[in-house]
């Protein structure tokens, strides 16, 4: 007996080891993500966020926590959407989508977001939600139309080529 004894708690010691080394991996990965985590309780209310977020948003970590994550981290355009899931079923809480961020200063971004919702015995513990500035990606297409168009109006012939010579694009 004394025998099972040990390697049972052997064995607890070796689950809490691994338990410890998850949560460590998984910190790490969630601080030091490029994408803006930003974790959130039902009833709003910010509770942390990592690096990324920090900078993306440019708000100071510990003065944001608390505050109401639509009203402090959602264009006022685009609350609506957000607040559609309040008092409802979760399956109009968004997902997969684009929507304004306002930042610190008060500017406005574009962001790609994905929220997850995460649950503890079949209640709400906190919403996740992941964003991607969008406005580097719009800022360059922006800068090729504006390209494209110098490039159709010209009355220069502009003709592009693969290296076998056949015409890949030529402007009008």
């Amino acid at each position: 007996m004394g025998c099972s004894w040990m390697s049972g708690t052997k064995n607890e010691e070796f689950i809490i080891q691994k338990l410890n080394y998850t949560q460590k991996r998984l910190n790490s990965i969630y601080q030091n993500s490029p994408l803006a985590f930003i974790s959130w309780n039902k009833e709003g209310n910010i509770i942390d966020l990592n690096k990324a977020a920090v900078k993306l948003f440019g708000w100071d970590k510990e003065k944001i926590k608390n505050k109401d994550f639509i009203s402090t981290i959602i264009a006022k355009k685009d609350r609506a959407i957000w607040l559609n899931w309040k008092n409802k079923d979760l399956k109009d809480f968004p997902h997969d989508f684009m929507s304004r961020a306002l930042k610190s200063d008060g500017s406005v971004i574009n962001c790609s977001w994905n929220n997850e919702v995460i649950k503890e015995e079949g209640s709400i513990k906190e919403f996740i939600s992941i964003a991607e500035n969008l406005n580097n990606d719009l800022e360059r297409e922006l800068e090729m139309i504006k390209l494209l168009r110098a490039i159709n109006e010209t009355d220069n012939w502009i003709v592009i080529t693969d290296q076998n010579g056949i015409i890949e694009y030529a402007n009008t």
